[in-house]
């Protein structure tokens, strides 16, 4: 009898934990908003990717409001970044309407040499690399005021598996670097 009313309180406290009891109203409002996050910016995603046709440049960028980044490879349909910098983190955007800048990524591949594979008989890999124009967009003025592009580097060794069929590499540290630096207004 003991035993199971061990069980049923360790059941209980593990339940109180699971469902979240302890977190607060506000905990609670943000787990909620970061689940329909997904839905929120997925009918919207298109949207938020489409460069306005006004041009306001500035020389000193910086990011305004709660962000949103989006990047596409090679023409491809937009989607969000897997792994924006961490320093957006507080300054992500829960639902579209609260966006006040859209970083959009468009990046191109191209082949920019041979990487030749140690194996007997060796192979010839093409050696890719992906450069990225990087613009913020300011919603609320319907303008692209800031755009920089970062270009790939090639390895002067790379990691080639033997089922690789090109090696790819990005300029991602470097954008984000520069973007986890902008001043926020």
């Amino acid at each position: 009898m003991k035993n199971s009313y061990s069980v049923m309180l360790v059941s209980a406290a593990l339940l109180f934990v699971l469902l979240g009891c302890g977190k607060t109203e506000e905990e609670k409002q943000r787990d909620k908003a970061r689940q329909e996050r997904p839905a929120k910016f997925a009918a919207a995603r298109l949207d938020l990717a489409r460069k306005p046709a006004k041009t306001a440049l500035v020389n000193d960028p910086f990011i305004k409001g709660k962000v949103v980044v989006l990047e596409s490879t090679d023409g491809a349909e937009p989607h969000y970044a897997y792994f924006p910098p961490p320093e957006f983190a507080s300054l992500e955007a829960m639902t579209p309407e609260e966006v006040g800048t859209v970083v959009l990524k468009e990046c191109r591949s191209t082949q920019k040499g041979v990487y030749r594979t140690t194996e007997n008989p060796p192979r010839e890999v093409p050696a890719i690399a992906i450069d990225c124009d990087v613009s913020l967009i300011d919603r609320q003025a319907g303008a692209v005021y800031f755009v920089k592009r970062f270009e790939g580097k090639l390895s002067e060794q790379a990691s080639i598996s033997t089922t690789s069929n090109s090696v790819a590499k990005g300029p991602t540290d470097e954008i984000n670097k520069f973007l986890g630096a902008l001043p926020k207004r």
